[in-house]
């Protein structure tokens, strides 16, 4: 099978010439079959991207698995990521990707295609609107009769690359207008696949219980906000000291405690707050003491979240936490505001070069950076807090 070395990825890189000729020798196009009897199949959901992609397309995958209850269903992603997806039930197996890795296009990288071109499975399915380079590569030399994947946006690559890969697969779904909320795209996947999608949970008791017994010992009380400073892209985060602001403004002005939360990697952000914190007693910092599921059962007991637009802010809005984000316009209106949780606001500073797919013009983001929570905002929480019933917190926002 002959394929253009052009559409490889790095192939003008050191190496490249050589790593495209391993490659297309395991690579082929699907073989034309009818669909796969799901009934007693086995189907492999690729899914390299991060939490928050993950998160909008669990009901999705919901309701897929729902429909075909009898077939095995594999998870391929990131190492959190595969960890949230195995948390939910819907999922049989998880095969671990370790992204950093597979870009230094050596050993592990060759070693992961080898795997993946002797892994058995009859339907795969790639639910990326913008797909990536490395996802394609990877299912191209798996050989299942069944490829499904969205066409793809050129967010990630080219229009040309995308359609030049579209023959890895066997069936593109149509996509709704680029910049479209990731909501309604999973959506109009899920209406051409014929399938209703389904809420999911993302933690399970044993992790609210190990959540509760840690509340317990740090003394934390309720109600509690969680301030989540971190995220994975450092470039998304809003400033420490903007962070340390509010959390003292909660701190002077309610009675909640507030509990610092993120995942390994984030403990020094949270250390700047707690040591600047006006009342370490209702000051906790968590970060890091939870796998992702338990961090998701921390969120989903909290009266209110503030965060950056990361993984943990999509879990607090599946679970209808009201609060605040802090994003950019990277790709505004694409992930947040989230329709189906509007009681957590998203905070910017509105600029004219929104939607610039983070290939930032300026020295730094100062659609992030200048972005504020107004005074009235917080205010609002306090009514909220002192009442404690979210029918309260829509009353005072109406």
């Amino acid at each position: 099978m002959n394929f253009d070395p052009s559409f490889f990825k790095k192939f003008y890189e050191p190496d490249g010439r050589e790593n495209f000729l391993f490659w297309s020798s395991l690579a082929a196009l699907p073989t034309p079959t009818p669909p796969v009897d799901c009934r007693q199949g086995r189907v492999l959901i690729f899914k390299p991207d991060s939490i928050g992609d993950f998160v909008l397309f669990a009901p999705l995958l919901a309701g897929l698995r729902s429909r075909h209850p009898n077939e095995t269903f594999f998870f391929f992603g990131m190492k959190e990521v595969c960890e949230l997806a195995r948390s939910t039930g819907l999922i049989d197996e998880v095969i671990e990707w370790d992204r950093h890795e597979y870009e230094k296009r050596q050993g592990y990288w060759r070693d992961t295609l080898n795997m993946l071109h002797k892994f058995q499975v009859d339907t795969i399915f790639y639910p990326c609107v913008s797909r990536e380079s490395n996802a394609d590569e990877m299912i191209a030399v798996i050989p299942a009769p069944e490829k499904i994947a969205p066409r793809s946006d050129d967010c990630n690559i080219n229009k040309k690359t995308a359609r030049y890969n579209e023959r890895f697969y066997s069936r593109i779904l149509k996509t709704l207008p680029p910049g479209t909320h990731e909501y309604l795209q999973m959506q109009y996947m899920a209406d051409q696949l014929l399938i209703s999608q389904r809420p999911v949970s993302f933690t399970s008791d044993q992790n609210a219980e190990k959540v509760q017994k840690v509340l317990e010992e740090a003394h934390v009380t309720f109600p509690y906000i969680i301030i989540a400073p971190g995220s994975r892209q450092s470039f998304k985060c809003w400033r420490p000291s903007r962070f340390a602001a509010i959390l003292n403004w909660y701190l002077q002005n309610t009675q909640a405690s507030i509990v610092l939360a993120g995942g390994p990697g984030e403990e020094k952000i949270a250390e700047k707050l707690i040591n600047g914190t006006t009342d370490p007693d209702r000051t906790h910092n968590l970060t890091g003491k939870f796998s992702l599921p338990e961090t998701t059962a921390l969120i989903s007991r909290a009266s209110l979240f503030v965060g950056n637009d990361s993984g943990l802010a999509h879990l607090a809005a599946s679970y209808s936490i009201p609060g605040h984000v802090i994003m950019g316009g990277g790709h505004y209106g694409r992930f947040f505001p989230r329709q189906d949780s509007p009681l957590l606001r998203v905070h910017t500073k509105m600029m004219d070069c929104f939607g610039c797919n983070w290939n930032c013009t300026r020295d730094s983001a100062e659609c992030i950076i200048q972005a504020r929570i107004p005074t009235e905002d917080l205010q609002q929480d306090c009514r909220f807090l002192s009442h404690g019933r979210m029918a309260d917190y829509q009353l005072c926002n109406a």
